[in-house]
């Protein structure tokens, strides 16, 4: 729920942070708005989110297969597991 998330980040950051919690909870094409900012795709604002079975964003590897790197082609990357010492009677 939008409200309780903005009232979360609200108490949390304080009211000098610069993402308008208030602004988000109190209109939705805000959010919108600022999601077709940094996200490719969703260029417009006011996205149309009241279809009966909701809405895609484009997505180049799913609808096309293309990715946005110097080949074309998906990169993988492969890192060493690095194991987390967990004391007894604790999780993680």
């Amino acid at each position: 729920e939008v409200a309780i998330v903005c009232e979360l980040a609200r108490e949390l950051l304080g009211p000098e942070h610069p993402v308008p919690w208030e602004r988000f909870n109190d209109d939705y094409d805000v959010i919108r708005d600022a999601i077709a900012a940094v996200v490719p795709g969703c260029a417009h604002p006011g996205v149309v989110v009241v279809a009966p079975d909701g809405f895609q964003l484009p997505h180049g590897p799913r609808d096309s297969r293309e990715f946005p790197t110097s080949t074309g082609k998906a990169n993988f990357a492969v890192n060493p597991l690095e194991w987390v010492p967990v004391p007894a009677g604790k999780l993680v």
